[in-house]
């Protein structure tokens, strides 16, 4: 009785131990923030003859960003020509268009 108690307290102690390292995160988990972040905020401006989308606001952690008003493709183009990468694509806050997050 007492020789399966003792097997069966190691066996519990064994998994609670195996089951506890399932709980600390890999080094491959945790990740270093990206240096460099464009974001554009871009939505149709429908008063322009013709409509366009346009950059309604953006901000840049490198650079200057692109100026709003202007064209929305181009400045998603220039961002990705200079090796940034779409990481997200949001509904702007007012919903009326996008919001990207490029980073690299």
């Amino acid at each position: 009785m007492r020789r399966t108690m003792i097997v069966a307290l190691s066996a519990l102690v064994l998994v609670v131990i195996a089951s506890l390292g399932s709980f600390v995160p890999s080094s491959s988990a945790v990740t270093t923030p990206p240096a460099r972040v464009v974001i554009l905020i871009c939505s149709g401006n429908f008063a322009s003859d013709p409509p366009a989308i346009e950059i309604e606001a953006s901000d840049s952690s490198v650079g200057n960003p692109p100026a709003p008003g202007t064209s929305c493709a181009q400045g998603l183009a220039d961002a990705l020509g200079a090796g940034f990468t779409i990481k997200d694509v949001q509904p702007a806050f007012n919903g009326s268009g996008a919001l990207y997050t490029l980073a690299k």
